[in-house]
Formats: structure tokens, sequence, C-alpha cells
């Protein structure tokens, strides 16, 4: 069973506080049919050491500051530390709408969600994972009564699950809440709401753990997972992630949107300065196969360059204009 450990680095700091050692780590880790576990727990630990992995250095253009490494069973570790960050459009993706109220800040060395309406702040990270995975952040609770959540969405949006971890307080006996929902939206845009842990307080110093399940049918999760951070800040309360370490299997990214015509795969979309841009690939480019596999319809063929490791090959055959062409993109 493989495993992803994705842990995102978070803190709450204002311009008059200063960066602490302490983080408060929250883990939550979900197997293939929505069974989960969180726990939340004190930690000094450096995000470098979080985990341990033995792999072999993968070179990245577009993650350059990234540090990336894989084994060879193609699991991959990725390493983002916003001291010395990559480009935020790299990072981060206009997926579950637009990133809003986020910047990489030199100033603090981190990624910042603020806002001085008071309204929400939103990051999506751009790669996606499959369960069976753990994802992790740790957040330094300086700032009392401010809202932070890990949003992991089942393929769409439309299915979310919402992990809350509330500040309370900054006093020596500083306490915390944890809470747990899934949202699914309807076709005709009506949300159940399904409270999956009841909103728990815990003092800091103590943690807590917690187990429940995803009200899904009994079926493996096979489509890809989305990732946001989503926080309410204000001038007053600004909440930082510093770094983000990724481990497990994740989709690359390479520039391309799919789209289908009486049975014909083609190139609809093509990302400016793209891994598929720097190749060739041209919009209207007719996909006759990824991989050496043909592609049945536009999710299919998003399946097969998804399956692509991080550091290997995919070989697309293309049709441009009558003429067969191999077309071959590293990904990074």
């Amino acid at each position: 069973m493989r495993n992803i450990l994705i842990v995102a680095a978070f803190v709450a700091a204002t311009a008059n506080i200063g960066w602490a050692d302490e983080m408060l780590r929250l883990k939550l880790s979900m197997d293939e049919f929505g069974n989960c576990t969180v726990s939340v727990e004190n930690t000094e630990e450096p995000l470098a050491k979080a985990t341990e992995f033995k792999g072999d250095m993968v070179k990245s253009s577009r993650l350059p500051k990234s540090t990336i490494q894989k084994d060879q069973s193609g699991l991959v570790r990725l390493l983002h530390d916003f001291a010395e960050p990559d480009e935020f459009d790299v990072l981060f993706a206009n997926v579950l709408g637009n990133s809003r109220n986020v910047r990489l800040d030199q100033r603090f060395k981190a990624l910042t969600l603020t806002s001085t309406k008071g309204d929400d702040a939103i990051a999506t990270y751009a790669y996606r994972f499959k369960p069976p995975f753990t994802v992790a952040y740790d957040r330094y609770p300086l700032a009392d009564n401010t809202v932070l959540l890990s949003v992991i969405s089942l393929g769409t949006p439309e299915d979310a699950l919402y992990i809350n971890l509330f500040s309370l307080d900054r006093s020596d006996d500083s306490s915390a809440k944890l809470g747990a929902f899934w949202i699914e939206t309807k076709p005709n845009g009506q949300q159940n709401r399904t409270q999956l842990i009841d909103p728990f307080e815990f003092k800091l110093d103590k943690g807590v753990s917690k187990t429940f399940r995803l009200p899904l049918p009994n079926a493996k999760i096979k489509t890809p997972c989305f990732l946001s951070f989503k926080g309410r800040s204000s001038q007053h309360s600004v909440q930082e992630i510093s770094g983000l370490l990724i481990e497990g299997q994740v989709t690359p990214l390479f520039g391309i949107g799919f789209d289908e015509r009486r049975g014909v795969i083609f190139t609809k979309q093509i990302v400016k300065g793209s891994l598929a841009e720097k190749v060739g690939i041209q919009v209207g480019d007719v996909i006759l196969s990824i991989n050496g596999e043909n592609p049945d319809d536009i999710q299919h063929a998003s399946a097969l360059l998804g399956k692509t490791v991080l550091g290997d090959t995919a070989t697309l055959e293309i049709e441009r204009a009558g003429k067969p062409s191999t077309i071959s993109i590293k990904s990074e």
C-alpha cells in the first residue's frame, strides 16, 4: 500500500509577533475507502525531517527551488521551502476558484493568507494525488480566534472534506478546537453538510486523535484529490504557510487540456510556458495514443497522462495536418 504524506507548515503571526519554534501539527490519513484518522500534536521537528525517504534526486526546470526525490517504486517526495519558493502559479492552481488573498511573502518567507476585509483566503495546490494518503500541516496558534482549514476534494469541488482547526486563546494553558465535516453538492446546487467530528476542544499540550468515515459507498476512491488551504484572516490575523512537503504518487503538470469531437481526442488548450508548449504540442493536435495506449475519451486521456511519475517521460503519438508524429515530454 502506497501512502502519500503532505506536510505544510503553517504559522499565524502579525508584524508585532515573531516566529516561534513550536508548531501545532495536524495529520489526516485516508485509505481508498474513505476511512480517516485525524490527529493534532505539538512538534518542534523541522519540516525537512518530517519523514524519512530514500530516493534519487530529480531535476526540474519548473521546480528549480524544490527538492524532488523518487524511489524505484515510483514514490515521489517534493519539499517546497517558501523561504526560497518557486513560482506561485506553478505551485498553486485556479482549480477550486481563483486563489485569492494569498501571496508568497518574502518578508515572512512564507505563503501568506490574509485580507484586510476579513474575508476568506484560499490557495489550491497544483498537483493531485490519490488515496491512500496522509495530509499534515504545522500551524502555530499565535492569534486568538483564527480559523484554518485543510480541504480535500475528491475529484471535483462538489465533494469535499473540511478539517477545521480553531485557535481559541494564547495563554499558558492554551487550547484549540478541532472539527471535520463533509459537503456534497447536488446537481441542482443544493448542499448537504454532514458533521463527521463534532467540534472538539482540547489542550494543545495534550493533543487529540479522532477516527471517522466519509459518507461514501464501499468502493475505492479512484479519482485524483485536490488539496486546498483556506483561512479566514484579517489585517490583525495573518496566517502563513512556511513550507510544503509531499510524499507519494502525484499527478504531474503537463499543461494540456483535452477535448473530444465525434470520438476524436484532441488538444483544446496548451498552458503558456508549460511543458507541453516547450516540446511543441499545439492546440488541435489529435491524440492517437499516450504511452502506447489509445485513450477512449478525455477523462481516459487525462488519466493516462497522469500515470507518468515525476522525472519519467510521457510519449504521445499525435496527428497534425494529417501527418502522424511522436512527441516525448519529461514529467517535471
